[in-house]
């Protein structure tokens, strides 16, 4: 009777025979007397023996997960780093913006003056060129004024004198004739 009942509380009492639990519930031979109770009893036996086993592997699995679970001061914990770490950066943020500002400006200023310096070399080459162009344009008009004036004192010289003295010359003999006789 004892390996029977070892075998019930073992996880095992489907294993036994019939007669082995006739005789651990009834105390006997298998008699018919109080052969239904037995059977009600071995079924809610298997039943808690098969919860018995789920609640194990739930037992099994939760323990598992509790190792990865944080209390309320791990994650008040973190939090506060966290904040920590986010007032860091946000330090540092302002500091690099400070900091590319400067360099930004300073850049920029040198740009500034950089610019203005090929505009001042720029300007004094346009002038220097525009100089030149207006020099040439002068000179161009000169030569061409020289040749006109060139022309015209031929024409005074060769043409327009000897043709007004002479008719200066016919008019005043026109008028001493007319007048003297």
């Amino acid at each position: 009777m004892g390996n029977a009942a070892r075998n019930l509380f073992g996880n095992s009492a489907g294993s036994m025979s019939h007669s082995e639990r006739d005789v651990l519930y009834h105390g006997g031979d298998g008699g018919s007397s109080g052969g239904g109770m037995s059977d009600k009893l071995e079924r809610r036996i298997e039943r808690l023996e098969g919860d018995l086993s789920l609640t194990r592997n739930d037992l099994a699995t939760l323990t598992e997960r509790t190792t990865n679970l944080s209390t309320k001061a791990d994650v008040g914990e973190v939090k506060g780093e966290l904040k920590a770490d986010i007032a860091h950066l946000k330090g540092d943020l302002k500091c690099d913006i400070a900091n590319l500002k400067g360099e930004l400006k300073s850049d920029t200023a040198h740009l500034k003056e950089q610019l203005k310096s090929d505009i001042n070399s720029l300007k004094g080459e346009l002038t220097e060129a525009m100089d030149k162009r207006f020099d040439k344009i002068m000179d161009e008009m000169n030569r061409r004024f020289d040749k006109v004036d060139d022309n015209t004192k031929w024409r005074w010289s060769g043409i327009i004198v000897p043709v007004c003295t002479t008719i200066f010359t016919a008019a005043v003999a026109v008028f001493v004739a007319k007048f003297v006789g």
